[in-house]
């Protein structure tokens, strides 16, 4: 069970849902190229591993002229009315490819 959003193109496992990081498989399976998907590895760094807040990451996001993938996830964080869920601290080393 999810409380809070999952982002696109990311994984949860566990009761109250904690990312476990991107779907990798899910990405390469649906066709999206090495730089879109570098590009979502980086947007996923920038929101989740930089210690900047929220707002901080999304502006970041979209600051780095950002593919249609990473506007989608950009705007899905910016949405958001539950909030988003995060790595746990026991997750810091993520699956991000």
């Amino acid at each position: 069970m999810a409380n809070l959003d999952i982002p696109p193109y990311c994984t949860a496992q566990g009761d109250r849902a904690k990312l476990r990081g991107l779907n990798m498989v899910g990405l390469r399976r649906g066709g999206f190229s090495r730089e879109t998907i570098s590009q979502i590895k980086n947007a996923y760094k920038t929101l989740f591993l930089e210690g900047l807040r929220l707002d901080e990451a999304v502006r970041k996001m979209e600051n780095q002229n950002p593919g249609p993938e990473v506007r989608e996830f950009s705007e899905f964080v910016r949405r958001s009315k539950r909030g988003i869920t995060r790595p746990s601290l026991a997750l810091e080393e993520v699956e991000v490819g």
